[in-house]
């Protein structure tokens, strides 16, 4: 009998109110940031392309708001916007590419990781790019990958 409430019990509270509310919003915070992520990508690429300093300034804000609706996200967009200020940087000291892109590239990245930095010590926080510098740095210096 005592197995049968607990069966009962445990499907319950998986279909329960609560359990439900999160997973639609887990549903939608990453629905509503992968919509931000596409957004920023059109205005990065037209700010690169057009050299727009209105279109980096909404790029810039664009992907500070990707970082109050998800934050893995973010970080992830974070490491993809740092790959590519290495390659404008590396493109720039071989004289292939104009230090306009490399400026833009690297604004929209610094001031995104200032605005998190600022977050984080509002809300008394682990910084996020703190954590994923310290997880490369970790996962990079360990002997698995040798």
């Amino acid at each position: 009998m005592e197995k049968r409430i607990c069966l009962l019990g445990s499907l319950f509270s998986s279909f329960s109110f609560l359990v439900t509310v999160e997973l639609l919003a887990a549903l939608i915070s990453n629905m509503m940031a992968w919509a931000a992520v596409l957004f920023f990508s059109g205005l990065l690429v037209k700010s690169l392309r057009l050299h727009s300093k209105v279109s980096c300034f909404l790029a810039a804000f664009t992907l500070v708001l990707v970082l109050f609706l998800h934050v893995y996200t973010w970080s992830f967009m974070i490491i993809i916007l740092g790959c590519l200020v290495s390659i404008y940087s590396l493109r720039h000291v071989s004289g292939l590419s104009s230090m306009l892109k490399l400026k833009f590239a690297s604004v929209i990245t610094v001031s995104n990781v200032i605005v998190e930095f600022v977050r984080s010590f509002v809300q008394k926080s682990e910084s996020v790019t703190v954590r994923s510098g310290a997880n490369l740095v970790r996962v990079g210096a360990s002997l698995s990958f040798v």
